[in-house]
């Protein structure tokens, strides 16, 4: 029996130069057993020879350094264009697209071509976007197409999945949505020392979504109760004196600037803790921290504030933290001691909420209904 033919595309640096790419990664290997896949990556050359599936690259993401302001604005408006000039026969040869996270005018192209072609779509959902954090601002044009896209576009579409219970909430009313968290494929069991000291670590790129400067002071405030070190990758020192003057660098800080994601991945056996945290705002709750997920499947505990669905998983793994305590407890110390140990708990949640198997079966029963015309 001939397979169904899937096409999975957007913004994402395919397999594992970005969060998008490690999902769609991940998701790919799980679609490629049960559906004939094709990948099409909007970021730099990926080599297709190493994946059981065709891999394509639209260099979309990619951009001249030396553009000038019009060029800008164009790459911007018509951003996925390229996906369907170089390889419009994938899209009209599928049985169903998955577009992740795609642009407003690219998104209505799709829809445009999904009528003549017959093929059926789902979008992929993953963020909704602060207008402050969008160059120019809140009355910018990436701002303006943020809140389309949001409000308007992604409304026209039947089926969607949703990476947290807010974007669930908001699109179930305008077709049917699946909530698919981020997710991982291994569980990596480490030993832990309990030496009553704590190594916590911090990945990101600059930016704002997360606020590094109260990690910082977090880490001040529990170095006041036993021994702390904080290890920062993805911005240098000078990038976040930059971002953050007034706050104080203590010596037990380290920074490392950008590196790898394999560096990031071999660190993770000699940290206590993953420590991020988010403003309380839509963005936060729209999300779902892929860096949660990263440190659980990596056996690591977390550290961080209640945002997103993020209240629903922590239980014991993981300390929520509101920023508001003046200092932190010798209580909270022991409470922090135990969950280095608690191996137990994160590898439950993991295999229950986070493994791709566990949703599996499910995320294959909505392709099929779609395929079907079953819903």
């Amino acid at each position: 029996m001939q397979k169904n033919k899937i096409t999975y595309t957007g913004a994402f640096r395919f397999p594992d130069n970005d969060a998008a790419g490690k999902r769609a990664k991940i998701i790919a290997d799980m679609l490629s057993k049960n559906y004939n896949l094709t990948i099409i990556n909007w970021g730099n050359e990926s080599d297709s020879d190493k994946f059981e599936y065709k891999v394509l690259n639209s260099h979309d993401l990619v951009f001249s350094s030396n553009r000038s302001f019009i060029e800008k604005i164009k790459d911007y408006v018509f951003l996925g264009f390229k996906s369907i000039k170089n390889f419009k026969s994938e899209f009209t040869a599928s049985d169903l697209v998955i577009l992740y996270n795609p642009p407003s005018l690219y998104c209505l192209m799709m829809l445009f071509l999904s009528k003549i072609y017959k093929f059926k779509i789902i979008l992929d959902i993953t963020e909704w976007y602060d207008s402050t954090h969008l160059p120019g601002g809140r009355y910018s044009l990436p701002s303006l197409e943020n809140g389309l896209r949001m409000r308007v576009i992604y409304r026209l579409f039947k089926y969607r999945w949703t990476i947290s219970t807010f974007l669930d909430d908001y699109y179930s009313k305008f077709g049917m949505s699946y909530k698919f968290p981020p997710v991982s494929d291994e569980f990596k069991v480490k030993n832990k020392i309990n030496d009553g000291s704590f190594h916590l670590m911090y990945a990101g790129s600059p930016g704002k979504k997360d606020r590094v400067d109260d990690i910082l002071l977090f880490s001040k405030k529990l170095s006041n109760e036993c021994n702390v070190r904080l290890s920062v990758f993805g911005m240098t020192e000078e990038e976040f004196k930059g971002i953050y003057p007034n706050t104080q660098i203590d010596s037990n800080v380290n920074f490392f600037g950008r590196v790898s994601m394999d560096v990031i991945y071999n660190y993770y056996s000699c940290v206590d803790f993953v420590v991020f945290f988010r403003e309380d705002k839509r963005y936060a709750w729209a999300g779902f921290p892929s860096k949660f997920v990263e440190a659980i499947s990596f056996d690591t505990p977390v550290i961080t504030n209640d945002v997103g669905d993020i209240s629903t998983y922590i239980g014991n793994v993981g300390y929520l933290y509101s920023g508001s305590e003046e200092v932190i407890t010798s209580q909270e110390v022991k409470e922090l001691e135990r969950l280095k140990s608690d191996i137990y708990s994160r590898k439950k949640l993991w295999s229950d909420s986070f493994y791709i198997k566990c949703h599996s079966n499910k995320l294959n029963n909505f392709i099929r209904g779609i395929l079907d015309d079953s819903f």
